[in-house]
Formats: C-alpha cells, structure tokens, sequence
C-alpha cells in the first residue's frame, strides 16, 4: 500500500471517500430530496390557511383544500421513508466499510515500523491515535454530523430562500443577509475554542495511553507497592484533563449564548419585516404563517444547531492532521524497489565489515566479519552488551546496516524483502511473548497450514505435551495476555516448538533456555539436536552449556570477534571462552 494517502488530512480523506464514492453521490441527491419534502408540507400548508382566510367556502375551494392536505400526509409519509433511506445509505455503504478500512490501514503501516518505532510510542497512545483518526471521518459523530449537520440544514436553508423568494425577493434577501451574518458570527467563534478543543483530545489521549501502560505493568507496580503513588499520578494527569475540559465547555457556553442572543436578534428583526410587510398588502396570511414556522423554528434552530457541528468538525480535522503526523513519518527500513525474494536452499550466511551503533551511542560492532556455511551451528559468546543480540537483530533486519553487509546466498539481505529475510529465519528471544490466544496457535503462529497431529507431535519434542494434557481445556487453553498464565519455563519452549514448527532454514536463539531448569534445558537440547540438523543455527548464550553441540564458537568482546573456533580448540587455547567456561562450571559444581 503506498503511504501517500496519510501526507495530508485532506489527501487521506479523498482516499477514503473516493472508495465510497457511489454511496456519498447517492446521499448528495437524498438529502436534498429530503430537504425539500420537509419544506413542502409547510409551504402547501400555509397555501391551505390562504384558502380557508378568504372566508368564502365555495366547492372549489374544498376540492383545493383536500388536494393541499393530500399532499401534506404524502409528504409527512414520504420524509421518514427518505430518511431511513439516508441513514441506512450512510451507515452501511459510508461508515461501516471506511472506518474497517481506516483500522486496518492505519494498524498495517505500524506493524512494518522497526522496534526503535515503538520505543518511542506508547500502545495505548497509538491505538488512541488510529481511532482519533477514524472518529475524524467516519463516524458518525464526524460525517454523520456534516450530513445532518451541515449539508441537510444548507440544504434546506436554500430551499427556504427559494421559497422565500416566491413569497417576496425583498425578503429573501433580507434573510439571506442575517444568515451570512450568523455564519460568520459562529464561524469566528468556533476558532475560539478550537485550541481549547484539540487540547481536550491530547490530554485524553495521554491519560489513555499511560492508564493502558500500567495495566501492562500491574505485576511491577504490585512487587514494589506503588499502587497508591501511580493512582495519584494518574489522578494529577485527570485533574489536567478536567481543567482543560471545564475550559472547553465554559467557552462552547459563552460562545452559544452570543450565537443566541444574535439568532433571537435576528428573527425579531425579520418578523418585523414580515409583520410590515402583510400590514402593506405585499404578502398574505399564509405567507405570514410560513415565515413564523420557517424562521422561528427551521431557521434559528438550524443556525444554533450548525454552531456545534462546525465547531466539532473543526477542531476534529484539527486533530488529524496532528494525528497523522505520526503515520505519514518516513519509515527507517524500506524494502528496495527491485526487492527480489530468494526461494533458493541456503548456501551460506556472511557477514563484512559490519559497524553498528544506536542512534546517539557509541559502536556497538566493529568491523565485524563472520561467514556461517549452510548447515553450520555456531554459537555467539560474550558478556552482556557486547553485541550479541544487536548481531541477530541486524540479521533478522530489524535495524539497518549503515556500515558494512550481511549476506545470505551471497545476496545482500537489503535487496530482499523484509517478508523473505523472517520466513528464511525462525526466531527464539530472550524475551519470550505470546498472543493472549490458544497454546495450539500460539505454537502454530509461524505458519499457514497446520494439523492438530502436528502441534501434538512438536509438543513432545519440546516436552509441553504432559503439562498441556493435564489442561482442562488442553490445546484449547488461552495462555493470557504475553502469556502470563503459564511459568516462564512452559513459556520459553512453546515459543521454541513455536519456531520449529515454523521450519525455517535459518535459525536464531537469543538465551532461548535461560528460563529452563537443568532438567528441562537438557531435554530441550537433545531434542534441539535432532531438529536442527539440517539447519543454518545461531545460538547467543550466557549459559555455555547450551553451546556444547555447536560446530563453532565465536566470541564477541566490545563489538569485535576475538575468538572462532570449535568448542574444544577454544577451551585448549585457555582464553576467553575458556575463562568463562571454567568460571561456570566451578559455580555449578558449587
């Protein structure tokens, strides 16, 4: 999808309405039908109150009378229908499909943003911002409000003018010009409250997003007792919304007040133009009684009704242009336009001259160089921040590689499509996360096609079956949000049956047992060692028993490879991975 469609508010909302394009035709000739049914039944109503006026009841004037009140119940029947009409239009061909749209769009474009993206955001602020931008456009609080709150009423308004004009062009043009005069009255009072508004919909959209960040965090907040503290930060950020509010509402008040005092103004002013008017012959009776009805009620109500809507949609449009700002920036990995996917066995993994660092920090690898023949289980050693897990993201193209390449069958990762690099490598992370869904599809996310036998069978390999039989929904069973009901050792191997299910020719593990105990960590190993036979594997561990069944072992110190070779050589030459190798052996045996 191309991204253009979010640069401008105006450019997003002709994407979107363009889709709709024969539903919105369909309501620009509704409502103005609808309008003028409306009109009509006054209009042949006041026709009525002439014939009746003139004081003699001649035949004639009956058969009149009874067509003029035929015509008033066929319009009275015919405007709900045209009604209904309009609402069924606008709700199913309008809303329903734009606002499925906008969501699915708006979710797509965050879902191909890199991790540092959403180091940036909070979850809750981002899911606000979709739905701010939907409710700007396709609710009905949005365009139901421009259909029923602008164009029906100016609809209508230039059916009465028109109207009106048969009455007398005089006055006509009279209203005319004290409408002019309250549209410009409420429009500069809408911009009034429009800074007061959109500050309204930042504040709300803050507190959702921190309400939604400490309910991620309840675990943390209930181990250090903070409860009472983040309730009192998070009232301080409701006191801030109140304040801003109140202000909002006192000057929506003030400035609705002014727009009645100047509406009352004006029909005083025009009922005294009728009055003068029928005084001097130039209009009768019923012209008379349709003014009234007209101007007292459609009129006036119409113009304090449009105060609303005008100053909603203006500080909603507002708001999405600010809102948009988020989506329409650049992403930081893009695929290549002559991006070709690799379909080929994999032959080999290289990596040259590879220098990376974080935006603002230091390098973290330095001229990295490492080639991993196809087949080939190596594992990556080092402490903590030396760059082991920076190397499988950069391998998994979750960063770019501004210095230096990575390889895979010779062709750069960065000319293939991000899609192809994650179905060429399955992924276990230090951190494990899973859906708040089914153990079965957790365990089947990574692919497309699955049978019941199958999950059974990956089960028993990463020895989740017994655990999951003694379930009393079994596969069935929902693992909670990241997983939370189930231990962290019965977390860490769904997601590793998760990746073998996947089947990918590459395989990373990132501490993939460190939240195993011995026992289990040396069942998961021997079955890791049959399925990774015929596979690319790349294992970064502190735990360097996990590493005894690698081909190669390559130690990364400040960014740099100081170490490559098997584990035996490297335990022979007595350096750094001999060093650790005999530290943690002594502490086990401790």
């Amino acid at each position: 999808m191309n991204n253009n469609f979010t640069s401008s508010r105006w450019v997003f909302i002709k994407h979107y309405y363009g889709r709709v394009r024969g539903a919105l035709s369909g309501l620009a000739i509704l409502i103005p039908l609808t309008m003028l049914i409306e009109q009509l039944a006054p209009w042949y109503m006041a026709k009525m109150v002439d014939l009746i006026s003139n004081g003699t009841v001649t035949q004639d004037v009956w058969h009149n009378v009874v067509i003029l009140f035929a015509l008033i119940v066929g319009f009275s029947l015919a405007l709900p229908i045209c009604e209904y009409g309009v609402m069924l239009i606008l709700q199913y061909c309008v809303l329903s499909p734009i606002s499925l749209d906008i969501r699915g769009d708006l979710f797509d474009i965050l879902l191909k943003r890199e991790p540092r993206f959403f180091k940036q955001y909070a979850a809750g602020d981002l899911m606000t911002k979709i739905e701010q931008c939907r409710r700007s456009i396709a609710a009905y609080s949005s365009l139901g409000d421009f259909c029923f709150g602008i164009y029906r009423p100016l609809c209508g308004l230039i059916v009465i003018l028109v109207l009106l004009s048969r009455i007398s062009t005089i006055f006509a043009c009279w209203t005319f010009i004290s409408l002019m005069l309250c549209f410009g009255l409420f429009y500069f009072t809408a911009q009034t409250a429009k800074q007061t508004a959109n500050a309204v919909e930042q504040k709300y959209a803050e507190l959702f997003g921190r309400a939604v960040g400490k309910i991620n965090h309840f675990f943390l907040i209930k181990i250090f007792g903070t409860a009472k503290r983040e309730t009192q930060n998070l009232g301080q950020k409701i006191d801030s919304l109140n304040k801003v509010s109140n202000l909002d509402v006192w000057l929506r008040k003030r400035n609705k007040a002014v727009l009645g005092l100047s509406s009352l103004l004006f029909f005083c002013v025009l009922m005294s133009a009728a009055v003068y008017l029928w005084v001097h012959r130039q209009i009768s009776v019923g012209d008379v009684v349709y003014i009234f009805t007209v101007v007292g009620g459609s009129l006036l109500g119409t113009i304090y009704g449009m105060y609303d809507t005008v100053a909603g949609m203006t500080y909603r449009l507002s708001l999405l242009k600010q809102n948009l700002k988020i989506f329409n920036e650049p992403a930081q990995i893009t695929d290549a336009e002559n991006a070709r996917a690799l379909h080929a066995p994999i032959k080999d993994v290289e990596i040259k001259n590879l220098d990376f660092a974080y935006e603002g920090n230091p390098l973290v690898l330095h001229k990295l160089n490492l080639k991993i023949k196809a087949g080939e289980k190596v594992g990556l050693v080092g402490v903590s921040g030396s760059g082991k897990t920076t190397l499988l993201h950069l391998l998994l193209r979750l960063e770019n590689t501004p210095h230096g390449c990575i390889f895979i069958n010779g062709r750069d990762i960065t000319e293939l499509p991000q899609e192809n690099v994650h179905k060429l490598i399955a992924f276990i992370p230090q951190d494990t996360s899973l859906f708040h869904r089914s153990i079965a599809d957790n365990m089947a996310y990574g692919t497309f096609k699955t049978t019941a036998k199958q999950i059974k069978q990956v089960a028993k390999i990463a020895y989740l079956s017994e655990f999951i039989e003694d379930l009393p929904q079994k596969y069935n069973t929902l693992v909670g949000d990241k997983g939370i009901k189930l231990s962290g050792g019965q977390r860490q191997r769904v997601a590793i049956a998760r990746a073998v299910m996947k089947n990918a020719p590459i395989l990373l593990l990132d501490e993939a047992t460190s939240a195993l105990d011995s026992e289990s960590e040396n069942y998961i190993q021997k079955s890791l060692k049959k399925l990774i036979k015929d596979k690319t594997v790349i294992v970064a561990a502190h735990r360097l028993s996990t590493l005894k069944n690698m081909d190669r072992i390559v130690v990364i110190e400040h960014g740099r490879i100081t170490e490559d070779g098997t584990p035996e050589a490297l335990l022979k030459n007595a350096g750094k991975f001999a060093a650790l190798w005999h530290l943690q052996m002594s502490e086990e045996n401790k």
